[in-house]
């Protein structure tokens, strides 16, 4: 059961991550600097979160 749970988890966690970068895309040139960093850490969490449980080697193998 919590095997399934994970696996719902990272995608839910993706669909946020893509959500939130068609958000920064559409809406993000009226935004200040500092806002428009904020969100795309919000977007890393969701490519990180893939690197550490998906791709346990990391991107560089």
């Amino acid at each position: 059961m919590l095997e399934k749970w994970d696996k719902s988890w990272l995608n839910i966690l993706y669909v946020v991550g893509i959500v939130l970068l068609m958000i920064l895309v559409a809406a993000g040139s009226n935004w200040s600097t500092r806002f428009r960093l904020i969100w795309t850490v919000a977007i890393i969490l969701p490519i990180h979160a893939c690197e550490e449980w998906q791709l346990p080697g990391g991107f560089h193998y």
